[in-house]
C-alpha cells in the first residue's frame, strides 16, 4: 500500500468507465477499489494513503484519506461481523466523541458501516467532524477517514453520499484502458 505510484491511463476510444457531471472516479489497482469524488478535488499519495483534499493543504477544509488491503481468500472475514470489526479496529480512538449511530450502509455486494465523530482539530484548535468507514467485499477491505469542519458540513455530506454510493471493492477490469470488461 505505501508503494503508490500515479500512472495516468490513456483511454481507448471504446472505454466504458463512467463518472457523473462534478466528479471523477478514483480506480486503484485496476479496481480493487473505486469511486466517486468531487472533480474539484486534489489528490495525493501520503505514506499509507491516498488522500483527496479540496484545497492545498495547510488551507484544505475537507480531507478524505483511503487506504485498503486484499485479505486473500485465506480466512473467511465475513465470519466476523462487520459492526464488531469496526467496534474493534476504529472505536479504540480516544480523541474523538460519536455523533450519531453507527451506520450499515450495505448492499449486495459490499459491507459498508459508518460512524461521525466530533474532534479538536490541533492544528486549527476547533472543533472537526470525522466520519470513519470499513468496507469490505470478499477479498478487499477499505478504510476511509473523512475530516471536514462544521462550515463545510452540507458540501461535505453530499460527497460523503457520493463516495459511498458509488463505493465498489474488487470489482477488477482486465484492461484499464476499457474499464468494467471484468476479469
Amino acid at each position: 500500500m505505501a508503494n503508490w505510484k500515479k500512472r495516468p491511463v490513456d483511454l481507448k476510444a471504446n472505454h466504458n468507465w463512467k463518472s457523473k457531471k462534478g466528479y471523477h472516479l478514483f480506480v486503484a489497482d485496476k479496481g480493487a477499489i473505486r469511486f466517486l469524488f468531487p472533480e474539484t478535488w486534489i489528490v495525493e499519495p501520503a505514506k499509507s494513503s491516498i488522500r483527496f483534499f479540496n484545497k492545498p493543504h495547510p488551507h484544505h477544509s475537507s480531507l478524505l484519506s483511503v487506504s485498503y488491503f486484499n485479505t486473500f481468500p485465506v480466512f473467511t472475514w465475513r465470519s466476523i461481523p462487520l459492526m464488531k470489526l469496526f467496534r474493534s479496529v476504529v472505536e479504540k480512538e480516544g480523541d474523538s466523541t460519536a455523533r450519531g449511530n453507527l451506520v450499515d450502509a450495505s448492499r449486495p455486494d459490499i459491507e459498508i458501516m459508518w460512524r461521525e465523530y466530533s474532534y479538536q482539530d490541533p492544528d486549527e484548535q476547533r472543533e472537526a467532524y470525522r466520519r470513519v468507514c470499513l468496507a469490505r467485499s470478499d477479498e478487499i477491505q477499505a478504510l476511509l477517514t473523512f475530516e471536514f469542519f462544521p462550515e463545510e458540513a452540507e458540501k461535505s455530506d453530499a460527497a460523503w453520499r457520493e463516495i459511498l454510493g458509488s463505493l465498489e471493492l474488487g470489482k477488477y477490469a482486465s484492461d484499464a484502458a476499457i474499464g468494467d470488461a471484468l476479469t
